[in-house]
């Protein structure tokens, strides 16, 4: 994605300026990037003790170290990688779904689950995660 930003920014250089660019990225810096997440994650988990956003909580337990998420996503916000129509014979019918607040309501009309807007254990996407895999098995 970082080396695809730098492309696409030397693309629209040329396209202005008639002039080429060489672009360059370091692996690492991408990879450090991207670590910031967890990162933060296991500062969070030395403060805390869990995080739960992940399927471990409230059940589980958690080491000295960010559990693997499976197919949750961690990071913060609730999601799940789901299988979509045809997944039995299309090895790319799987979406990844974060939920979040602001969309909450408008997700569960779509899921055809409007009685979870007023119900206690699912009124917000942070609501306790013990409810966390109802949303999505």
């Amino acid at each position: 994605m970082h080396l695809l930003i730098g492309l696409l920014a030397a693309l629209l250089h040329r396209e202005k300026t008639g002039r080429g660019q060489r672009v360059t990225m370091s692996m690492q810096d991408a990879v450090l990037n991207l670590c910031r997440v967890k990162l933060r994650d296991q500062q969070r988990l030395d403060k805390l003790g869990y995080l739960e956003e992940y399927p471990q909580y409230p059940n589980g337990t958690f080491g000295d170290a960010v559990p693997r998420g499976g197919n949750a996503g961690g990071g913060g916000q609730p999601g799940w990688i789901l299988k979509c129509k045809g997944w039995e014979t299309d090895p790319n019918a799987y979406i990844y779904f974060t939920i979040q607040e602001q969309n909450w309501e408008n997700t569960c009309k779509a899921i055809g689950k409007p009685e979870w807007i007023t119900d206690p254990a699912y009124s917000t996407a942070h609501a306790p995660t013990a409810t966390y895999f109802r949303y999505f098995c």
